[in-house]
């Protein structure tokens, strides 16, 4: 049969309850999201990685995708690729959490300078009173590895 007669036949079929209409998963941005953000939440950084790579490709002018790949990577610990995908989201839309992450990453490097300069843009932009001593947390400890000990206490 050819491809269109075939296809009326799968209607009148499925049109008469002979042939049940098959699931398809979406392969939406949304799909990738949904299912990046249950591995995630469940530890599974490698499948997490997987769905999170296909909703970037999907959705790549969206920040969302790069800032979940920037936290996913950095659990592997691939910091650099933590960092560029930060960064990548920052520039679509500047957002205290890619801040965050990048001076996570700049402390597993031991380079507390980018930390402290991250760390201040974090709290910045940080304005959810439900958390807002998170920002100076990490300020305070970037400060204190900087040994800059007076800064630290003000914070």
């Amino acid at each position: 049969m050819k491809g269109a007669k075939m296809k009326r036949v799968i209607i009148v079929l499925v049109f008469l309850g002979i042939l049940k209409p098959i699931q398809i998963h979406s392969q939406n941005a949304d799909h990738y999201k949904d299912k990046g953000k249950e591995f995630y939440a469940s530890g599974k950084y490698k499948e997490a990685l997987t769905n999170f790579l296909k909703y970037a490709e999907l959705a790549p002018k969206d920040w969302y995708p790069y800032n979940r790949l920037g936290w996913t990577y950095y659990y592997l610990r691939k910091y650099q690729d933590a960092i560029n995908n930060f960064n990548t989201s920052n520039i679509i839309k500047k957002s205290y959490g890619n801040y965050q992450g990048l001076g996570r990453c700049y402390d597993a490097l031991e380079d507390y300078e980018h930390s402290l300069q991250n760390y201040l843009k974090y709290a910045k932009l940080h304005t959810d009173n439900s958390d807002s001593w998170r920002p100076h947390n990490s300020l305070g400890w970037a400060y204190f590895n900087l040994q800059m000990y007076y800064d630290a206490m003000e914070e």
